[in-house]
């Protein structure tokens, strides 16, 4: 097993804090938790407590869901040059791909960031 070096661990709670507060300045509430993995050039980032308190109310009609997943995948656009200016001065590299997921029933969801090397 490749021990974790004092950069990317770093680097990855640099990150941890970045999705936190960038959460909590565009939703208004931060994520219960936030964990990141680095490994060669994907940056992977899992997300608990992602969903508001209005959410879960809206989780209980039968639209919920999809109606949920439509205001996410509108958000998650409108704030992609914002959030991927950020991981790119952060890991001081070009990301070349970023992709985010939810798992509504969970309340989580999981970003992969691919970034030149």
């Amino acid at each position: 097993m490749m021990k974790k070096t004092v950069e990317q661990g770093s680097l990855e709670q640099e990150i941890m804090t970045f999705v936190s507060a960038f959460i909590k300045k565009t939703n208004g509430r931060g994520p219960r938790d936030v964990k990141v993995k680095m490994v060669d050039n994907l940056m992977l980032y899992f997300i608990e407590g992602i969903l508001s308190p209005m959410e879960k109310y809206i989780l209980q009609s039968p639209q919920g869901k999809s109606t949920i997943f439509e205001a996410r995948r509108l958000y998650v656009e409108n704030i992609k040059e914002e959030r991927v200016a950020a991981f790119e001065k952060i890991l001081n590299a070009k990301v070349i791909d970023h992709y985010i997921g939810w798992d509504l029933d969970k309340d989580s969801a999981v970003g992969v960031v691919v970034y030149e090397k």
